[in-house]
């Protein structure tokens, strides 16, 4: 399988950077998840309960407002 030291060598440093390479990504994304992500429980509650007003015609999105 393998013709030499060198090709073994290689294939174990290429192994040890994309396994870093994958640890670094995956540590990265989750301080970017910890620094963005602001919205808990409560907040989800009440986006959900504007959701419905909006659904339901008592407010209107500010994107949807047209001034004459």
């Amino acid at each position: 399988m393998f013709e030499s030291f060198g090709d073994v060598l290689a294939g174990a440093v290429a192994v040890v950077a994309v396994g870093y390479l994958a640890f670094a990504i995956q540590r990265k994304r989750k301080q970017l998840g910890e620094l963005f992500n602001i919205i808990d429980a409560d907040d989800a509650v009440m986006f959900g309960q504007l959701e419905d007003m909006v659904a339901a015609g008592t407010l209107i999105p500010h994107h949807k407002i047209v001034v004459a």
